[in-house]
């Protein structure tokens, strides 16, 4: 039987599962005049509705898919104090992040600071729990020089601390950060992402 115009009600205990297809029904044959109200709204098993903007609603979107990566959060460590060491071992500088992630998401690692030599350079490196993401050194050079690393690392779940450490060449007393005269500031930044 064909529906034309007319408002008429239709349930679903009236209408077999798959008895109605695209292919019964033209494009323009239904419209939101000819619903019941009730059937659009962002509860469950309503149709969404896009406001005057042609924008969704606030609704609930975790279920989405294929729909890009998302930050999830970002998170910052800033310093503007210097830490220093004569060690020829790594030891923990001030920069550290703990944060609560979600196993599998990816961890987007970016630090920079300036650096005083006071020797022939320092090793310094970025951790992930137990694990390096990347490392680097710096010699001796005009002015101060710059330690950085862009890293991507992949979160295990749970609380979970980035970190950078440094150690010295030679033994000489390295600062990272600064001296006692000179100060950069410098950050260290993590940004979870959702794949």
């Amino acid at each position: 039987m064909a529906i034309g115009t007319q408002n008429i009600s239709v349930s679903s205990a009236r209408i077999q599962d798959n008895a109605v297809t695209t292919s019964k029904i033209n494009d323009t044959a239904v419209t939101l005049a000819k619903l019941n109200s009730d059937v659009t709204g962002t509860s469950a098993n309503k149709l969404v509705k896009l406001d005057a903007s042609a924008k969704l609603p606030a609704i609930d979107g975790s279920q989405l898919t294929n729909i890009g990566n998302q930050i999830v959060q970002i998170a910052t460590d800033r310093e503007t104090t210097a830490t220093s060491t004569n060690s020829g071992s790594y030891v923990d500088s001030a920069f550290s992040i703990t944060l609560t992630t979600t196993a599998s998401n990816k961890l987007l690692c970016l630090f920079s600071s300036g650096a005083y030599l006071g020797g022939d350079g320092m090793f310094y490196r970025m951790l992930q729990g137990s694990t390096v993401l990347g490392e680097g050194k710096i010699r001796p050079a005009a002015g101060y020089p710059t330690a950085s690393i862009i890293a991507l690392g992949t979160a295990v779940g749970g609380s979970e601390t980035v970190k950078i450490q440094f150690k010295s060449m030679d033994a000489n007393i390295e600062y990272l950060n600064g001296s006692s005269t000179e100060n950069f500031t410098a950050s260290l930044n993590v940004i979870e992402i959702k794949p």
